[in-house]
């Protein structure tokens, strides 16, 4: 499919006022607009006076009548808007900078299509401050100033009572400048840095500096003495970041991603693999369209007839790992008590006598948002490898059974993915908030190492989608 051209900023938009950007793309419950409905709602209840507000639809490369069906609704529903369809799929990225290409105003205010404003966001206010900014962004906490985490390492009390100083920033709603947005986008595209979104370039940058300056590994050890915060500071500078505190306005994630409409039970996969082939590896290459298309409402899960049952975890993220279906099926019928995972670990080696199974288990996880990032930046950065999956067992508290699901990186974004319950979850501080909902106390990574090289096997043939 053709891609969405990031071409070149021609314009100086210097009109007083604030445009409204809305981004929005294909999700698992459309046609439902009930979503974006909550997220408009949101921010128009502010009653704050935008000149003008656009709707950007990305182009979907499916073609389903799902997505034609929900824009047709939106623009009936939504006539105060400007609706703008890409006819080329451009990401987030690309369907963002094509409303900025329409907008018409210096300033600008983002909000995403599955993200609810809680609070009221002080524009007025922002476009008043002496502090110099190029982005103000809502967190996820309530509180003014948030716990340390790694997608928010340092932030810094300022003058302005409404805003933290910010290493860290989240493209979920935010107000910026348009010329400059546009510029930073064309930028960033064209050195190959991005193709999806914005926000993670910053981090990746910032991530590689501290690591380098610093000589450290974790973001938890990451300094704010005078030496360090002085190179911290000239970063900081190309971006100028800021956070609004927690109590003036957050934002909430209403996870489109993971959000269901209502269907029809489905009791097979509909998409044969083309690839099955026996290795079906435990550390798997995915591509672009898998996470996208397996289960959901294109494909539908493998055993949706047994979604009641906790111990088809198991089979069910088997099968997304690329076991057959009449395995994974045998598995469900003969999982009345569960599969535990010295089951998982025999059943392997008994298919793949080349490879040593285990399982990278963690200690006993303190419940708390700090404790999960550690595990997790530690897994993401030394295990999985870009655009890979692997196996992974949660243990709870107070509970006896476990949980399977995957785990593995997607064009460098973290994710787990819950296989039996469609639950598809991106970045490290989202998964921490499930772990923390979940009350996750062990987690386990099951891998496969070569018996001749002691290398991770890793198998890029499995899927084929």
């Amino acid at each position: 499919m053709n891609k969405y051209p990031f071409l070149e900023r021609k314009d100086t938009m210097n009109h007083k006022g604030v445009t409204l950007i809305i981004v929005t793309s294909p999700i698992p419950s459309h046609p439902s607009t009930t979503l974006i409905d909550v997220a408009i709602e949101s921010v128009l209840k502010m009653k704050y006076p935008f000149s003008e507000m656009i709707i950007s639809y990305d182009k979907d490369r499916k073609n389903t009548s799902g997505y034609k069906t929900y824009k047709k609704r939106m623009k009936s529903k939504y006539r105060q808007f400007k609706h703008l369809e890409l006819n080329k799929h451009g990401h987030f990225i690309g369907t963002f900078h094509n409303a900025l290409n329409h907008c018409k105003t210096k300033h600008f205010f983002l909000l995403q299509h599955d993200i609810s404003l809680e609070g009221i966001f002080p524009i007025q206010e922002c476009l008043r401050t002496d502090l110099p900014w190029n982005i103000i962004a809502t967190h996820h906490f309530k509180e003014d100033k948030p716990p340390k985490t790694h997608w928010f390492p340092i932030m810094k009390i300022t003058k302005d009572k409404n805003l933290l100083k910010s290493w860290g920033w989240s493209e979920r709603i935010f107000l910026s400048k348009r010329d400059w947005m546009m510029d930073k986008i064309y930028e960033y595209y064209h050195k190959g840095k991005t193709k999806n979104f914005i926000e993670s370039i910053f981090h990746k940058e910032f991530d590689k500096l501290w690591k380098k300056t610093q000589g450290i590994k974790k973001f938890n050890d990451i300094s704010t003495e005078p030496k360090y915060m002085k190179i911290y500071n000239e970063f900081w500078n190309e971006w100028k970041i800021y956070n609004l505190k927690g109590s003036v306005a957050h934002h909430v994630h209403l996870h489109g991603r993971t959000a269901k409409r209502k269907q029809k039970k489905i009791t097979k996969r509909k998409t044969k693999r083309k690839n099955n082939k026996k290795q079906a590896g435990l550390m798997i290459k995915i591509n672009e369209d898998h996470l996208k298309t397996w289960g959901g409402t294109e494909i539908g899960n493998f055993g949706v007839h047994h979604m009641d049952r906790p111990e088809d975890c198991v089979p069910c993220a088997l099968n997304f790992m690329g076991f057959d279906l009449e395995t994974c099926d045998l598995l469900s019928r003969l999982s009345d008590g569960g599969i535990l995972s010295g089951d998982i670990l025999q059943l392997l080696k008994n298919k793949y006598t080349q490879l040593d199974f285990s399982i990278l288990g963690t200690k006993n996880i303190e419940i708390k948002n700090e404790s999960y990032e550690i595990i997790l930046n530690d897994f993401f950065d030394k295990i999985i490898e870009n655009n890979y999956a692997i196996l992974t067992v949660l243990s709870f508290k107070d509970k006896s059974i476990g949980h399977a699901v995957i785990t593995g990186k997607e064009n460098d974004i973290p994710f787990l993915f819950d296989t039996q319950k469609d639950e598809l979850i991106f970045t490290i501080p989202n998964i921490v908030e499930k772990l923390v909902e979940m009350k996750v106390t062990q987690m386990g990574f099951i891998i496969g190492k070569d018996k001749n090289t002691g290398e991770i096997y890793k198998d890029d043939y499995s899927l084929g989608l």
